[in-house]
């Protein structure tokens, strides 16, 4: 796994855990949460949809060091028919509320302690069912296969590379670093409309580029 999709993922709520680490269970019968977590309104479950706005805007983070700063030398492209197996992470809506809200259902003081978010009181935090179904209906008209992901910040997105660099406005190409294995990657961030970016944290799968720490022997101790 990439830096960019490890630090993505530690902040991916995850509807069904019920750990005060995560704060967040699909348990109906749960009591909402009170302040400093937010309450549902009519706006978390908006069904309006919203049109692709002109212009676009990059996704910073989407790509791996390495390709990024040009440090390895891109050998060809990556093949158009290559199927991508991608996850789209929209950004938290309110994030200064929902760390507060997490920290009070861990905080032995607060009313909320022992207590978790469910699908339902994460509405605040989440994109509106109207902006899930904008951005999936959008990709699925360039030929996009999409279905839920494991949180509601997630979109499972399935495409071939040729369907991606067009959708991204990127390039893909396969590297091979020294002795280490090849991989694919972009050396670009990638685009989506304005709007469309405003709601996206990252697009994780754009490479498959892993970060492999040399192990540690009883003879050479820790690798500094």
């Amino acid at each position: 796994m990439s830096g960019f999709s490890a630090s993505v993922s530690a902040r991916i709520p995850i509807v069904g855990q019920t750990e005060v680490s995560s704060g967040v269970t699909s348990d109906p019968t749960i009591r909402e949460p009170r302040p400093p977590c937010l309450s549902p309104t009519p706006f978390d479950s908006s069904t309006q949809l919203i049109q692709p706005g002109s212009g676009t805007n990059t996704i910073p983070g989407s790509t791996v060091p390495p390709a990024r700063n040009h440090l390895v030398t891109r050998n060809s492209e990556l093949p158009e028919s290559t199927q991508l197996h991608m996850e789209l992470v929209f950004n938290i809506r309110n994030p200064v509320q929902f760390k507060q809200c997490l920290s009070s259902l861990s905080d032995p003081a607060s009313d909320n302690y022992g207590h978790f978010l469910n699908s339902t009181t994460l509405g605040p935090y989440a994109p509106t069912l109207g902006q899930r179904l904008s951005i999936v209906a959008f990709l699925k008209a360039s030929g996009f296969t999409v279905s839920e992901g494991f949180s509601p910040l997630v979109l499972n997105v399935n495409a071939t590379a040729a369907g991606a660099e067009k959708m991204f406005g990127i390039k893909i190409g396969l590297y091979r670093p020294g002795l280490r294995s090849s991989f694919y990657a972009t050396d670009s961030d990638p685009s989506l409309p304005v709007n469309f970016a405003e709601l996206t944290m990252g697009i994780l799968g754009l490479d498959n580029y892993t970060t492999v720490k040399p192990a540690e022997s009883p003879c050479s101790g820790p690798q500094i």
